[in-house]
C-alpha cells in the first residue's frame, strides 16, 4: 500500500490567498522519552526485523518511503521552531458563532472564505449547531472527529472527554445519506473497540475503513519507535464511516490508506480532504476555520489568530506585510449596529451645531478665546475644562 506524505504548514497556507500561516509543523529529531542511556536502545528498535514487530506495526515500518526529502524551510531546524504553548486571545460576543464569505480580518481572527462556525460547548449543548442555523439541507457530506480522549500522555490543557459523552452528540443526523464520518482515535484498544462496537451504531454508521497517520521528523523518521510494548507510537488511526444509502447507488466505500506527516502544535491532525466526498464538510472539536467548512467546538479560531500569519510575497502585496489593503480589517456589521452608530453619528452632529452656537454665543459677551488655548479654556460657567467643546459635545451624545 502506497504511503502518502503530507505537509500540515502546506494544507494551511493552501486555504488562503493573501496569506501563508506561520510554521506549525516541526519536529527536527525523534522525542524519545527515554533516559538517554535507553535512547540508543530506543533508537535501534525501528530498524528491527518485522519478525520482532506486531503485524500492522511491521507493515506500517515497511511502508515509510527509503528516500524521504529534508522538509523544505526546516533544514537549518536544531531544535523546534514552533511555539508550542500558543493560546489565542480572547473571541468577542459578535464572532461567537458566524459565516464568511470573503477572505476577511475581523477582531484579530483571519476568516477563510466560504467558512462558518460555532463555538460552543458541545457536550451542554449538542443541538447548537441546529439552532444556530449551520446545518446544511440535506445535512454534510462528510465529519473529521477529534474528541479530546482520555489519555495518560494529554496535558492538563485539553477539556478532556469521556467515551459516553460522544453518544448524545447524534452525528449521524448531520450527515447525508452516504456521508463519511472520520473520528480520530487514540492507540488504546479499548477506545477503538468503543468506536466500532458502541459509538458508530449508535450514531447509525457502518464502519468501512481505517486510515493511518504515521508521525514522522523532518526528516521522515517515525517520531517514536515501533514496538509491542510502547506506551507510545508513532501513529495514530482514523476509524472512517457512513451512514447508509437508503438505496444502493453503486457508491464504493472508501479505501484504507496511509499517510505520514510531521505532527503540528496542540495536536494539530493534517488535512484529509483528498480522501473525503466532495460537499459540505463538518470539524466537531475543531480549532481551525477552513473554507467550505462548519467548524464546531470550544476553540474553533485558535489557529485563526492573525499573529500566526504572513501576508503573501504576491503582487499587490509587499514583503514587509505594508501593503494597505492588507492592514484593512473588515468587519461584519448586522443592522442593529449600522442603526446604532447612525444614532450616533447624528447625536454627534446635533451636539457639534449646539456647542457652536454656545460658543459664538460666549465670544459675543467679549470673552475671546483663540484655538492655542482652546485646550485650557473654561466654560460660560467659569469651570475650567480642558477640551472644553470637545468634552461638552461628547457629554451631550452621552446624555
Amino acid at each position: 500500500m502506497a504511503c502518502q506524505e503530507f505537509d500540515i504548514d502546506v494544507q494551511v497556507s493552501a486555504d488562503y490567498q493573501r496569506f501563508i500561516a506561520l510554521p506549525r509543523a516541526c519536529c527536527p529529531e525523534p522525542f524519545f522519552r527515554a533516559r538517554k542511556r535507553k535512547r540508543e536502545e530506543a533508537a535501534t528498535s525501528n530498524r528491527l526485523s518485522s519478525e520482532t514487530l506486531p503485524a500492522e506495526q511491521a507493515r506500517l515500518l515497511q511502508s515509510l518511503p527509503e528516500d524521504a526529502q529534508q522538509r523544505p524551510g526546516h533544514e537549518n531546524c536544531t531544535q523546534c521552531c514552533v511555539k508550542r504553548n500558543y493560546a489565542s486571545p480572547p473571541v468577542p460576543e459578535e464572532l461567537m458563532s458566524g459565516r464568511s464569505t470573503k477572505e476577511a480580518l475581523a477582531g484579530g481572527f483571519l476568516l477563510p472564505e466560504s467558512s462558518s462556525w460555532l463555538q460552543d460547548d458541545i457536550f451542554s449543548s449538542p443541538d447548537g449547531l441546529r439552532s444556530a442555523g449551520l446545518v446544511p439541507p440535506g445535512g454534510f457530506a462528510a465529519a473529521v472527529v477529534d474528541p479530546p480522549w482520555q489519555s495518560k500522555s494529554r496535558g492538563v490543557r485539553y477539556q478532556k472527554c469521556q467515551s459516553d459523552e460522544l453518544s448524545q452528540l447524534r452525528l449521524g443526523e448531520l450527515l447525508a445519506p452516504g456521508g463519511l464520518c472520520a473520528l480520530w482515535v487514540t492507540n488504546d484498544p479499548k477506545k477503538q473497540a468503543f468506536v466500532s462496537e458502541k459509538l458508530f451504531p449508535q450514531w447509525g454508521l457502518r464502519e468501512v475503513a481505517c486510515w493511518i497517520w504515521i508521525k514522522v521528523t523532518n526528516a521522515g523518521e517515525p517520531v517514536l519507535p515501533f514496538g509491542a510494548d510502547r506506551p507510545r507510537l508513532p501513529f495514530e488511526k482514523v476509524l472512517v464511516a457512513r451512514r447508509p444509502l437508503e438505496e444502493n447507488d453503486g457508491v464504493e466505500d472508501p479505501s484504507d490508506r496511509i499517510f505520514t506527516a510531521v505532527p503540528g502544535a496542540h495536536s494539530q491532525k493534517p488535512f484529509l480532504d483528498e480522501y473525503l466526498p466532495t460537499g459540505p464538510k463538518l470539524e466537531v472539536f475543531a480549532r481551525n476555520l477552513r473554507p467550505g467548512w462548519t467548524s464546531w467546538g470550544n476553540e474553533v479560531l485558535l489557529f485563526q489568530d492573525v499573529a500566526l500569519y504572513r501576508p503573501r510575497d504576491t503582487e499587490g502585496a509587499t514583503a514587509n506585510g505594508k501593503d494597505s489593503e492588507l492592514q484593512v480589517e473588515w468587519m461584519v456589521m448586522d443592522t442593529t449596529s449600522l442603526n446604532a452608530l447612525a444614532s450616533f453619528l447624528a447625536l454627534a452632529l446635533a451636539a457639534v451645531a449646539s456647542r457652536i452656537d454656545r460658543w459664538v454665543a460666549f465670544q459675543a459677551h467679549g470673552r475671546m478665546v483663540n484655538w492655542n488655548q482652546l485646550q485650557n479654556a473654561t466654560t460660560p460657567d467659569s469651570k475650567p475644562t480642558p477640551g472644553w467643546l470637545f468634552n461638552e459635545i461628547i457629554r451631550d451624545v452621552a446624555a
